[in-house]
């Protein structure tokens, strides 16, 4: 996950197919997302974690292309 010049590394984590935690980890040689952005971000892939999973399954996975889409739309936290 991106966010200005900062990046982190954001695993799921998952229970029986349900979300139950993101783990924040870092990127080497990229400065971490500072802490206070974490809830912002955190907000977003719960919203969206279904979307991004099945993207990459079709990506990695499936081998499909997959078309790059822009989220304009705000996430309330």
């Amino acid at each position: 996950m991106q966010y200005a010049e900062y990046e982190s590394k954001v695993t799921f984590v998952y229970d029986n197919g349900a979300l139950i935690s993101l783990e924040f980890g870092n990127v080497s040689g990229r400065s971490p997302i500072p802490n206070h952005k974490h809830n912002d971000i955190i907000s977003f892939l719960k919203v969206y974690h279904n979307h991004i999973i099945t993207k990459w399954l079709q990506f990695y996975v499936y081998k499909q292309k997959v078309k790059s889409e822009k989220i304009s739309k705000k996430v309330n936290p």
